[in-house]
C-alpha cells in the first residue's frame, strides 16, 4: 500500500513539477533543463523515509514475509525507475548512495542461509542416519532420494526462490 500510494504521487501530484523540470525543448515556460527531480530529491527522500520508518520490513527473520516485502520493494523501484525521463536520471539513481542504502536494506546472504538451512535439514539428517529407509514414494527407492528431491523443488519454489539468489539456489540445488 504504501509503495503503491508513492508512485501514485508521481503523475497525481507531481506531474506539473516532472513538466518544468524534464522540459528539454523550453515548451513550458519558467521550465528548468538539467535536474531530474525524481532522481534528485523524490528518490532519496523516499529512501531517508524508508529506511527510518520501514526497515523492520526487510528484515530476514521471518523468511516468507521478507520474500513478499523485497519483491514489493523490487516490483515498486522497478515502476519508480520507469518514471525515470532519461538514461542520466537512471543512472543516478543506480550510482546514488540511497540506492545502494536501499539495497543493503536486504539482507540476501542472511536470508540465503536461513533458506538454506531449512531445504537441507532433512536430507542432511537422512544422511547422517546409520540405516537407509525406503521411500513411501513410487518415484524413489530411498528416502534420502525422495527428501533430495523436495529439497531441489523446494530451491524454486515462487515463495522462496530470488532471481538475484539465483547461482546460489542453482548451488544448493546441485
Amino acid at each position: 500500500a504504501v509503495c503503491s500510494g508513492l508512485l501514485r504521487i508521481i503523475p497525481e501530484q507531481l506531474a506539473g513539477l516532472l513538466r518544468l523540470t524534464s522540459d528539454s525543448k523550453k515548451i513550458v515556460e519558467g521550465s528548468v533543463t538539467g535536474f531530474s527531480f525524481l532522481a534528485r530529491s523524490f528518490w532519496p527522500e523516499v529512501v531517508e523515509q524508508f529506511l527510518a520508518s520501514l526497515s523492520h520490513v526487510a528484515s530476514p527473520g521471518n523468511p516468507d514475509e521478507f520474500v513478499k516485502n523485497y519483491n514489493i520493494a523490487m516490483k515498486f523501484l522497478e515502476d519508480f525507475e520507469m518514471n525515470l525521463e532519461c538514461e542520466e536520471s537512471f543512472r543516478s539513481v543506480r550510482d546514488s548512495e540511497q540506492y545502494s542504502d536501499f539495497m543493503q536494506l536486504w539482507n540476501l546472504p542472511v536470508y540465503f542461509q536461513i533458506r538454506f538451512q531449512e531445504i537441507a535439514k532433512p536430507v542432511e539428517s537422512l544422511m547422517t542416519a546409520t540405516t537407509l529407509e525406503k521411500a513411501d514414494s513410487d518415484q524413489c527407492r530411498l528416502k534420502v532420494t525422495q527428501a533430495a528431491m523436495l529439497s531441489i523443488e523446494e530451491c524454486f519454489k515462487p515463495g522462496v526462490y530470488l532471481p538475484s539468489l539465483s547461482q546460489r539456489f542453482l548451488q544448493l540445488s546441485l
